[in-house]
């Protein structure tokens, strides 16, 4: 074995000026400083050997490199009492050179800390070596040059670790990819000096990580000269490290399963690509500078927003999301949410807050204000999204799938919630919150849009406290030709906010339409049954059917049409209910409302109505509910051409008890008004009794009729008790009782 040892006082070897060769046909070489030993190299030290060995028992500072170490063997190793390349104080200083030129031969790079590493020539340069302290690992603090075969980094960890004292000027990151091997397997960054990649592509197909201590530095990703990082394991950038930035059309794309983001990742001017499959969390701050800085999220890609979340580019047109993509704003979301163009809308959106409600990010003049989202909504934690709050904007979901908005609890979104795909018969479009929904009998056959907005800490126009559900509803659409169930959920807390006037419950609900202006206000009235589910620890909920499209505003008159932009009233307590139809007044298709008059409500009768008695218009033979209090007052309306029929009659084949309004009072005047007959002509039949009349269809035109009881199954006679006053300007007959006053 030839071996070349410096000794305390030797005079050649240990200053190398022009170049030493280490080589024997048979032998390896080890050159061996010892332990007082001093290697000055300004020129070349060659190791030719196959098995060359660099033995330094020398203190570090004995070592001196401004030339170069050329490696030609292809397993040189270092060892000695003090390792060089065993430790960042053990850094081989100078630049090292693997140079192997035999392209059928392998060269083993040896683990550990360099300064510059240089690989070079045909052979194939294997980052392989398991052994000693730094097995598998490769630490570089300036240049790594790369030129020549092949580079293979199988199990591998390459780190640039720059930045420490004399290591401190900024590094360049060799792009290492498929055309020159097998690209990084694990990249790793330490140390504050600065990190650019900006020739060629970095594939890593183990993990990238930017370590904290890279603060005052970071890592830069410079498409100058195509430089872009391909990273398919997981990425991670340590909270407190140095920004993570894309310049000069540079582009990044994560393909790992758990990637992190805990300190600025910053896309000035390129593009950040979060690929299918991944999950990507943001605790720090991903900043979209302007237009020129990119995002997209592929195919099932996942983004947490646990952190802050900035986008420059006002019209937001440089950001993609997958329809099957989703992004989840947690609790530490500090930016609020960033707002989408219709374009370019979210996949699916989940909000999990158990902390604080979250706002819409879009405030900047000229942005754009709404959160559009292709596939779902879905909110958990028991905190709200605020549309109102700041951009006054709306949520768009432009997909129609069943289950397509979930929310776990009472979460909701405040303001404008609006559907624009199409709608079809039978489904719940389930709206700003779990409660609230439109299912359309008759999907609407022209325009763009649904929409429904709901603010829980706001109230209508016509709010009245004594009665209202404390909450501003209002429906806006541009379609036409619709007929729908429209249903309204509201919180406890919209009830009991307000001091209802005692008797007045939940279960008396009913909707009424308001004008935007809060000028005028009506019942809607469309003849089917109320669906009620009274507050408590979940949403309580009023659902009418049969409510549709009208072009006609407010005009106090109840009707099914609803007006778009109106607001609509949750209104216990009395109102006004007139018949839709000819019925008994036990049946609920006689009224606008669906249901039996109440008894503090006023009454309009519009048609023939009935009371006591069965007749096969509706043949409906279901008792009146509370006969004893019909209603607060009932008002006969003259005949018109709308209305050619509205009579009262009064018998008692089905019943024993005398007919009473209700007792006069704040609701109502007790009183019965019949109104004029005009140019009608009377069509009155026998009052004898209703046993005649029961099966005629013909309706009749008489203002109030009460029969009497001649040919009464039950001999009981007729009566109508009107607890305050008649008032008659028109047809008043009278065959049984008319009792008039307390």
């Amino acid at each position: 074995m030839n071996k070349f040892i410096t000794k305390q006082g030797s005079r050649i070897a240990a200053f190398a000026v022009g170049l030493v060769l280490f080589s024997t046909a048979a032998e390896a070489q080890n050159l061996v400083v010892g332990p007082t030993g001093t290697f000055n190299n300004q020129g070349t030290v060659k190791f030719r050997s196959n098995n060359g060995n660099f033995q330094n028992d020398a203190p570090i500072g004995n070592i001196t490199n401004d030339g170069q170490i050329l490696i030609l063997g292809n397993a040189q190793t270092f060892n000695g009492a003090n390792t060089l390349t065993s430790s960042a104080a053990l850094r081989l200083p100078g630049k090292v050179s693997y140079a192997r030129d035999t392209a059928a031969s392998p060269q083993r790079v040896h683990n550990g800390f360099y300064a510059n590493l240089d690989v070079k020539g045909q052979s194939v340069k294997e980052f392989t070596h398991n052994a000693g302290p730094n097995t598998l690992s490769y630490f570089i603090a300036s240049n790594y040059d790369i030129a020549g075969g092949n580079r293979t980094y199988t199990g591998s960890t390459v780190t640039y670790d720059g930045g420490v004292a004399p290591y401190v000027a900024a590094q360049s990151v060799a792009g290492e990819n498929l055309t020159n091997g097998t690209g990084y397997n694990n990249l790793a960054f330490t140390n504050p000096a600065l990190k650019t990649l900006s020739v060629g592509v970095a594939l890593v197909n183990g993990t990238t990580d930017i370590a904290a201590t890279t603060v005052g530095g970071g890592f830069v990703v410079d498409g100058t000269l195509l430089g872009a990082l391909d990273a398919k394991g997981n990425f991670t950038q340590a909270a407190g490290a140095g920004d993570f930035s894309l310049l000069n059309a540079g582009t990044a794309t994560l393909s790992g399963t758990a990637n992190a983001i805990a300190a600025n990742a910053i896309v000035d001017n390129g593009t950040l690509t979060l690929e299918t499959t991944t999950t990507t969390t943001v605790t720090g701050q991903l900043n979209l500078v302007s237009a020129t800085g990119d995002l997209a999220v592929n195919g099932t890609g996942i983004l947490n927003v646990n952190g802050a979340f900035a986008n420059g580019d006002l019209t937001r047109t440089n950001q993609t999301f997958a329809a099957t993509s989703t992004v989840e704003y947690q609790d530490g979301a500090t930016t609020g949410i960033i707002t989408t163009a219709s374009t370019n809308p979210y996949g699916t959106l989940k909000l999990n807050r158990t902390a604080a409600d979250i706002q819409a990010n879009g405030t900047a003049v000229g942005g754009v204000p709404d959160i559009n989202v292709a596939t779902a909504i879905q909110l958990a934690g028991g905190f709200d999204l605020d549309m109102i709050g700041t951009t006054d904007g709306y949520v768009n979901l432009q997909n129609s799938s069943v289950g397509d908005v979930v929310y776990a609890g009472l979460e909701e979104v405040i303001g404008k919630f609006r559907r624009t795909h199409a709608f079809v018969t039978g489904t719940d479009y389930v709206y700003g919150n779990s409660a609230t929904s439109v299912n359309f009998a008759t999907a609407p056959s022209t325009g763009t849009f649904f929409q429904v907005n709901m603010d829980k800490d706001g109230q209508t126009q016509q709010y009245d406290p004594t009665r209202d559900i404390k909450r501003d509803v209002n429906i806006a659409y541009d379609n036409t030709g619709f007929t729908s169930t429209v249903k309204v959920g509201y919180t406890q807390t919209d009830r009991t906010e307000a001091t209802w006037t005692a008797g007045y419950t939940e279960d008396q609900i009913r909707f009424l339409e308001g004008k935007a202006d809060g000028s005028d206000i009506e019942r809607v009235g469309t003849g089917q049954a109320y669906t009620r589910v009274a507050s408590g620890a979940t949403f309580g909920s009023v659902a009418l059917p049969g409510i549709t499209y009208t072009a006609a505003d407010v005009d106090a008159i109840g009707d099914a049409g609803f007006f778009a932009s109106n607001e609509l009233i949750l209104r216990a307590g009395p109102g006004i209910v007139a018949s839709i139809n000819p019925g008994r007044w036990s049946n609920p298709a006689t009224w606008d409302a669906g249901e039996q008059p109440l008894a503090f409500d006023s009454v309009l009768v519009r048609h023939n109505v009935w009371a006591g008695f069965t007749r096969n218009v509706d043949n409906f033979s279901g008792d009146e509910l509370h006969p004893t209090e019909l209603a607060a007052a009932i008002n006969i309306i003259s005949p018109d051409g709308t209305y050619p029929t509205p009579t009262l009659l009064v018998g008692s084949s089905d019943i024993t008890v005398p007919f009473e309004t209700s007792t006069p009072g704040p609701n109502g005047t007790g009183s019965v008004l019949i109104g004029a007959l005009g140019a009608a002509t009377p069509n009155i039949p026998a009052l004898a009794d209703e046993i005649g009349l029961a099966d005629v269809a013909t309706n009749y035109i008489g203002g109030l009729l009460v029969f009497g009881d001649a040919n009464s199954s039950n001999a009981f006679v007729p009566e109508l008790f009107v607890k305050g006053s008649v008032i008659n300007n028109g047809p008043m007959n009278v065959g049984g009782i008319l009792s008039i006053g307390q």
